[in-house]
């Protein structure tokens, strides 16, 4: 292996290695408190929903738009009574889109990143399409990158907004109807416009989050399989599978930053990508 591409699986790895901690320290709150660091760049949605809506609409004019979209080994690991602890195929796949929204922030200094889970199992995910394998989603939530200098720090799961379910049962027992195979309970499909039962009360909610994420399942649209991606990079970290299934490839969107960041992790800023011959 290459300098360059050793180099290139060390970023990666530790974006991804810092995602799993913040993903398992899962939080309550529907949105985080930090506001501002100093530099006028906002950390978190603490403006709730509506600046959730603002940037949907920004998303639905093409103003702020995908850049990358990501897939996940999801463990639920943790010491809680609830947690599930998988290991290996058995692993839930967790989708990541990133955006840039340049009416915000500069792409080379802030990232929006949406988390959507779902029942698919890990080992199951490649007997579909890359853009059809998305499927029985539980929640969904949103959260910043921003660039720290030295490469892309992701908010802490705490931080984030919590776009759906919103009950609260679906919540906090999601684990337990896990157990108990209830699944159809609190799964809901990108497709159409079903919700879980328990969260009818919810149901304006998955509109918008639907429009955002079939606007990121058109990069993953692109390729039938995962591996067909030039720039697809299948890695394994300790307990951590991930693997790029959607990347922009056109350098001339407005979303580009005049210099890309060296060190940014592709899931991350994939306009940092290095050519397709460092990829093995």
């Amino acid at each position: 292996m290459s300098q360059d591409n050793a180099l290139w699986e060390r970023l990666i790895g530790d974006a991804i290695q810092a995602d799993k901690k913040a993903t398992e320290l899962d939080g309550p709150s529907e949105a985080g408190g930090a506001v501002d660091e100093g530099d006028g760049v906002l950390r978190n949605f603490d403006g709730g929903w509506k600046q959730w809506n603002d940037f949907c609409t920004r998303v639905s004019s093409g103003k702020a738009t995908p850049s990358c979209v990501i897939d996940f080994a999801y463990a639920d690991a943790g010491q809680g009574p609830k947690n599930l602890n998988l290991n290996g195929d058995k692993r839930l796949l967790e989708r990541l889109y990133c955006f840039h929204d340049p009416q915000v922030a500069s792409a080379s200094d802030q990232l929006v990143v949406v988390h959507a889970h779902s029942l698919v199992e890990w080992g199951e995910r490649n007997k579909k399409p890359v853009g059809e394998r998305l499927e029985k989603i539980t929640s969904v939530n949103v959260r910043h990158a921003a660039n720290s200098g030295g490469g892309w720090v992701q908010e802490g799961s705490y931080d984030s907004f919590k776009l759906v379910p919103g009950s609260k049962k679906l919540k906090s027992d999601w684990q337990n109807m896990w157990k108990q195979k209830q699944f159809q309970d609190f799964s809901w499909e990108l497709s159409g416009t079903s919700v879980p039962l328990l969260d009818k009360d919810w149901q304006w909610r998955y509109k918008s989050v639907r429009a955002v994420m079939k606007e990121g399942e058109l990069l993953c649209a692109q390729s039938k399989k995962a591996k067909d991606l030039k720039t697809t990079q299948q890695l394994m970290r300790g307990d951590v599978d991930y693997e790029i299934v959607g990347l922009r490839e056109d350098s001339d969107a407005a979303a580009v930053p005049e210099e890309p960041v060296a060190s940014a992790s592709p899931c991350l800023d994939p306009i940092a990508a290095p050519p397709s011959s460092m990829i093995t």
